[in-house]
C-alpha cells in the first residue's frame, strides 16, 4: 500500500503515513501559504533588505542575485537543459530562464501541491515538472548540463543515494550549484550562536517579538524541538551539517560564497513581518545585525549557516564503496531513530489521552460528591428540625454528657470558599533573557538622556557585579568618583593623584577597591607597593588604560606575584559619543526602537572589540589581591552541535524520561480517582441514611423512635456511624 508503513507491536498492527508522504503533504501546504498574499513573511530571506544584502555578499552588488552572478562567471552561453531539484513553486526555474542561464528547464519535487502551482505559473515557458522522491527515485543518466539545489539537499536523509544520482544525471562537464542551509542539524544551534542571538534579540521592544509561526509573542528565539520536527516535517535540516561532506566525495568545489544567516535567520524567523523596512530605525536595526554577522563570519568567529557553492563532477568517488556503505548505514540509523521518536510520541500521546479521561472522571465524581454533600447537609438540617420532643432532647443530653459522637456542623457548605481549579491559578509568564552585559547597555542608554553617564562604570555595576565598599581612585577625575557612587559601584570614594601616591602619603584606611588609571601612571612599577599596602586582602584592583603600551605590559609583569587576573574588557568611544549627540533627537520619533538601536550599536562595538575586529579606546583590567594558585581554569569553548544521530539519541532518551514521568502521573491520577470514588460512596451512604431517617421522622406515634434506633444500628454495623 503506497504511502503507508506498518508497525506491529503487542500483537497489534498499526499503520501510519510514510516519511515521504508526510514530507510531501507538509511542503504542499507550505507552498499554498507562501504564495498567499495574506500570509505574513516569516523567512529571513524574504525581506527585501536581506535579499539585497545576500546579493551583495554573493555578487558584490545589490542588484544582481546569485543566479546572475553564476551566469556571468561560469556560463559563457545558456545551458541546453537544467534541472532544479526540490523546485517547490518554480521560482528558480522561471528566474533561470528569464536571466538566460538555460534554454530549457525541468523541475522535480516531492510535493504535488507545490508542483501544481509551479505548472500554473510557468504556462508558455520551456519548463516541465514531475513528482519525484530524491531519497528513492532514480534520475536519468547523463541528461543535464547543470543541476540547481536551492534549499533542497538539506532536506535529504539518504544523502549518498541522492548525490550519486545527481552525479550520474549530469553530463561529464556539467555543474552542480547549491544555495543551501549547512548549519547545525534540526536547527539545534550551538551555545555561542545562541548567546549572540539572545543578546541581540533582547534589545527588541516587545511589539517586535510577535512570532507568526507560533503564533504569539516569544520572549526569545528557541531552537525547535527535535521531536516536533520529526513528527511534522521530518525532512527539515535532517543532515544539514553533514551534507557537504557527502557532496564533496562526488564533486569538487570550485567556488563558494558565504551568505550568512547565522544571526539573521534565528533572529528574524517568524518576526520579520513586525519590521517596517521603510522606517529608518527598523532598517538600521536589521542592517547593524547584518554587519555584525558578516564581520564575525569573515573573522572566523562564527560559521556561515548558508552558502552558495559551485561544483564540477569528480571522475572517481572519494572514499570508494566503504564510504558509500558507511553513509547509507548512517541514513538508516537516522531513519530508525525517527521511527523510535514517533513510537515514543505515540506512547506519550496515549498516556495523555488516558490521563485526560481520568481527569474528566475525577472532576465528574468530585462534582457529584459535592452535590450529594450539599443535599446531605440540607437533609441533616431539616431532620434536626424534626427531632423535637422529650425523647430526642434526652438522647442529645445523654450523648453530650457521655461524649458520644462528634459535633455536627449543621451549616450549609460555603460554596464561595471552594478553591478554583488549579488550571485557573495565576501564572506569572514574565521572562527576561537579558544578560548582565546587555542589562548594563540598556541601563546606560536609558541614562544618556539624564547625562553624567560613564559606560565602563555602568558595566562594572551591572556585568561585573560590583556593589558598595570603600574605594580609592588614583589618577581619575572627580566625575568618575561621583558616577561610581551614584551607580552604587562604591559606597564611598577617596581620590588621590599619582604624585601623592608616589610620595607615600600616609593613610590608615584599607580599601575594598582601588581604581588606577595607567594612562597617567608613568613608571607604574614604582606605585605597586603603595597600592598593595592600601588594599584589603581579596580586594580588587581595577586598572584602566587607553591603550596597551610598554608601561602597561611592565605593570602586568610587576603585579604577577601579588594579584590574580579576573577579567579584561575593552570599550569603544565612537558609539557612545555619537549616541550622546544623536539619541536625544531620535527618541522623540520612537523611544523604544531608538533605545533598542542604540543598545545594539553599543553591543556590536563591544563584540567587535572582544574579537579583535576593532581596537579598544579604553581597556579595563580587574585583578584580585591574593595567591595566583586560586585561579580557576577557563571553561572549554563549546563546539557547535552537528551530529544528527547524537541529537536524535538524546531526544529519544528525553522522551523516555518524559514517558516515565507521564506514567507516574497516570498512576497518581488512578489513585486520586479511587479516593474520589470511595468518598462518593461514603457520601451516597450518608445521603441514603438521611433519607431513611427523614421518612421515619415524618411518621406519627411513639414507635418511630424505636424504628430509628434499629435502622441506625443496622446501618452502623454495615460501616456507618451511630452519631
Amino acid at each position: 500500500m503506497r504511502g503507508i508503513s506498518s508497525d506491529e507491536r503487542d500483537g497489534v498492527k498499526r499503520y501510519r503515513p510514510v516519511r515521504s508522504d508526510r514530507t510531501g503533504a507538509w511542503w504542499s501546504a507550505e507552498a499554498e501559504k507562501r504564495v498567499s498574499e495574506e500570509s505574513p513573511r516569516t523567512d529571513w530571506s524574504s525581506s527585501p533588505l536581506v535579499f539585497r544584502i545576500i546579493n551583495r555578499r554573493v555578487a558584490g552588488t545589490e542588484t544582481r542575485n546569485w543566479l546572475g552572478w553564476l551566469n556571468e562567471k561560469y556560463l559563457e552561453e545558456p545551458a541546453a537543459l537544467g534541472l532544479s531539484i526540490g523546485c517547490g513553486t518554480g521560482l528558480l526555474e522561471r528566474d533561470a530562464l528569464d536571466q538566460g542561464l538555460c534554454r530549457r528547464m525541468e523541475g522535480v519535487d516531492i510535493a504535488a501541491g507545490a508542483l501544481e502551482i509551479a505548472r500554473e505559473r510557468a504556462v508558455g515557458l520551456p519548463v516541465t515538472y514531475r513528482l519525484l522522491d530524491l531519497e528513492s527515485d532514480p534520475l536519468p543518466p547523463a541528461r543535464y548540463d547543470i543541476v540547481f539545489s536551492a534549499g533542497a539537499l538539506h532536506h535529504i536523509n539518504q544523502l549518498d543515494f541522492c548525490v550519486e544520482q545527481l552525479h550520474g544525471c549530469l553530463k561529464e562537464d556539467g555543474l552542480l550549484v547549491i544555495n543551501e542551509y549547512v548549519g547545525p542539524c534540526r536547527f539545534q544551534w550551538d551555545a555561542r550562536q545562541l548567546e549572540l542571538v539572545f543578546e541581540v534579540y533582547g534589545f527588541l521592544p516587545w511589539r517586535y517579538r510577535f512570532n507568526s509561526l507560533v503564533p504569539g509573542t516569544e520572549p526569545y528565539p528557541r531552537p525547535p524541538e527535535v521531536c516536533s520536527m520529526v513528527i511534522n516535517n521530518p525532512s527539515e535540516a535532517v543532515r544539514s551539517s553533514e551534507m557537504l561532506g557527502v557532496v564533496e566525495r562526488y564533486f569538487e568545489r570550485i567556488d563558494r560564497r558565504e551568505i550568512g544567516g547565522t544571526l539573521l535567520n534565528p533572529i528574524l524567523s517568524g518576526i520579520l513581518e513586525n519590521f517596517d523596512e521603510d522606517d529608518e530605525l527598523d532598517r538600521s536595526f536589521m542592517g547593524v545585525v547584518a554587519s555584525l554577522e558578516e564581520e564575525l563570519i569573515q573573522g572566523g568567529f562564527i560559521a556561515s549557516d548558508f552558502v552558495v557553492d559551485v561544483y564540477r563532477r569528480r571522475s572517481a568517488l572519494l572514499g570508494g564503496e566503504q564510504a558509500k556503505k558507511a553513509d547509507r548505514a548512517r541514513s538508516e540509523l537516522v531513519s530508525d531513530q525517527e521511527s523510535a521518536i514517533e513510537r515514543a510520541l505515540e506512547g506519550i500521546s496515549k498516556v495523555r489521552e488516558s490521563m485526560g479521561a481520568l481527569r474528566e472522571r475525577i472532576d465528574e465524581t468530585s462534582r457529584k460528591a459535592f452535590d450529594a454533600g450539599v443535599q446531605a447537609s440540607k437533609l441533616q438540617r431539616e431532620n434536626a428540625s424534626l427531632k423535637t420532643g422529650l425523647v430526642f432532647s434526652g438522647v442529645r443530653a445523654l450523648k453530650s454528657i457521655a461524649g458520644v459522637g462528634t459535633p455536627v456542623n449543621e451549616a450549609a457548605p460555603d460554596l464561595e470558599a471552594v478553591p478554583p481549579p488549579s488550571s485557573l491559578a495565576r501564572v506569572d509568564t514574565a521572562f527576561s533573557m537579558t544578560t548582565p552585559e546587555t542589562r548594563a547597555i540598556k541601563s546606560y542608554v536609558e541614562g544618556i538622556g539624564r547625562g553624567n553617564e560613564i559606560f565602563w562604570l555602568r558595566w562594572l555595576r551591572e556585568a561585573a557585579g560590583l556593589t558598595g565598599g570603600k574605594a580609592l581612585m588614583v589618577g581619575l577625575e572627580l566625575s568618575h568618583a561621583e558616577v561610581a557612587v551614584r551607580l552604587g559601584v562604591c559606597g564611598s570614594v577617596d581620590i588621590m593623584d599619582i604624585p601623592a601616591l608616589k610620595a607615600g602619603v600616609r593613610t590608615t584606611e584599607l580599601y575594598d577597591i582601588v581604581f588606577l588609571d595607567l594612562t597617567s601612571a608613568y613608571e607604574s612599577e614604582t606605585i605597586l607597593e603603595p597600592i598593595t599596602g592600601l588594599l584589603k586582602e581579596e580586594g580588587l584592583l581595577i586598572v584602566t588604560a587607553d591603550r596597551v603600551t610598554e608601561c602597561t605590559r611592565g605593570f602586568e609583569r610587576a603585579i604577577a606575584g601579588e594579584f590574580v587576573p579576573q577579567r579584561v574588557k575593552g570599550f569603544g568611544s565612537v558609539t557612545g559619543a555619537a549616541l550622546a549627540e544623536v539619541l536625544p533627537q531620535v527618541l522623540q520619533r520612537d523611544e523604544l526602537m531608538a533605545q533598542a538601536l542604540a543598545g545594539l550599536l553599543l553591543y556590536s562595538e563591544l563584540v567587535r572589540i572582544e574579537h579583535g575586529l576593532l581596537p579598544p579606546a579604553l581597556e579595563l583590567r580587574i585583578y584580585r589581591k591574593g595567591d595566583r594558585s586560586s585561579m580557576e581554569e577557563s571553561a572549554p569553548r563549546l563546539e557547535r552541535t552537528d551530529d544528527i544521530a547524537l541529537l536524535q539519541e538524546r531526544e529519544i532518551e528525553r522522551l523516555k524520561r518524559l514517558a516515565e514521568k507521564e506514567r507516574l502521573d497516570e498512576r497518581r491520577l488512578e489513585k486520586e480517582l479511587e479516593v474520589e470514588l470511595q468518598n462518593m460512596e461514603r457520601v451516597a451512604d450518608d445521603l441514603d441514611w438521611l433519607r431513611t431517617e427523614r421518612s421515619l421522622l415524618e411518621k406519627r406515634g411513639p414507635f418511630k423512635y424505636v424504628s430509628i434506633l434499629l435502622v441506625k444500628r443496622r446501618w452502623a454495623r454495615s460501616g456507618g456511624s451511630e452519631s
